[in-house]
């Protein structure tokens, strides 16, 4: 599935996106788009490839071949869980889980009224491109349960300054579905 808009700049529009879970964002426009890739992770958006010229292929903006995408995931947090001791949590399992994992900030903030923790930080991709990645993560919670969210976007290091406008569009947007408490 691809996300499209007529017009503008692809790197730059943003486009609608709902979720059968009632999650919504908004997604860079023409980039491609996964739905449930697997269990926790509702939706990736990837750029575009580069695109063709004279039987070769243009180098992308980063000229490292490293696609920006996008991941939004939601997990079931243990009872009791709330966002601070969750991201404290985070913070202590990234070093191991990404390659030369550096922290660069993490700050609190609302979107939509929710409050949010917002993390930026460096490490290396699998195929060793330096990448930063910003992430936003809030937990809505339910009667029972809370659900633990997350937007990930994460773009090749050297063209993180001229993306920083487009993914804080993008998480200004993003709307993980509140539980509903009604019987």
């Amino acid at each position: 599935m691809t996300a499209g808009a007529a017009g503008g700049s692809p790197a730059f529009d943003l486009v609608p996106y709902a979720h059968s879970s009632g999650l919504r964002l908004a997604v860079p426009a023409r980039w491609e788009l996964s739905e449930d890739a697997r269990p926790g992770v509702l939706l990736v958006a990837v750029a575009p490839e580069p695109a063709a010229r004279f039987g070769q292929q243009r180098p992308d903006a980063s000229g490292t071949g490293f696609r920006a995408n996008l991941v939004v995931t939601c997990e079931e947090l243990p009872a009791g869980l709330d966002l601070a001791a969750w991201q404290a949590v985070t913070a202590q399992m990234l070093p191991s889980a990404l390659d030369e994992y550096a922290s660069v900030s993490v700050d609190t903030g609302r979107i939509d009224g929710m409050p949010v923790v917002h993390r930026v930080a460096h490490h290396r991709s699998k195929a060793g491109t330096n990448v930063t990645m910003d992430q936003w993560a809030a937990v809505v919670p339910g009667p029972d349960t809370a659900l633990g969210w997350s937007l990930t976007a994460t773009v090749a290091t050297r063209v993180h300054p001229h993306r920083v406008a487009l993914l804080s569009r993008v998480a200004a947007s993003w709307r993980p579905p509140r539980h509903d408490t009604a019987d």
